[in-house]
């Protein structure tokens, strides 16, 4: 890409909507995960109790929730939106980053094309 402040400002015009769109997703996914972690954690309850009736020795209790097939299930469906959306705002992070580094660039050159222009 020519560095010149129109092409520039379009690459920044393009970040900005490729943000707002990245914004949309992180919404969705962290809406997912929560909803997710209910599920997770209203079966997880729900497993204690029923283990708790069963008069389930506490020392085991917890051993016995986690590896039963449906509550590892919910956990892994968790565990998995929770990477994504980790993965989403560092994404959003870097995309952040790499705005910044283009509007010094552009500020940079602002002032080189307007120090010039004085000069002449």
């Amino acid at each position: 890409m020519d560095i010149n402040p129109n092409n520039i400002i379009k690459e920044l015009i393009d970040f900005r909507i490729k943000l707002a769109e990245m914004n949309g997703e992180i919404i969705k996914l962290g809406n997912s995960k929560s909803e997710a972690e209910y599920r997770y954690r209203l079966l997880k309850a729900k497993k204690i109790v029923e283990f708790r009736y069963q008069k389930t020795p506490v020392t085991i209790l917890l051993d016995l929730v986690k590896g039963d097939e449906e509550v590892a299930l919910l956990k892994l469906e968790y565990d998995k939106l929770e990477v994504l959306y980790h993965n989403k705002m560092q994404n959003i992070r870097s995309l952040k980053d790499v705005m910044s580094v283009w509007q010094s660039i552009l500020n940079y050159l602002k002032l080189e094309i307007g120090g010039s222009m004085n000069v002449r």
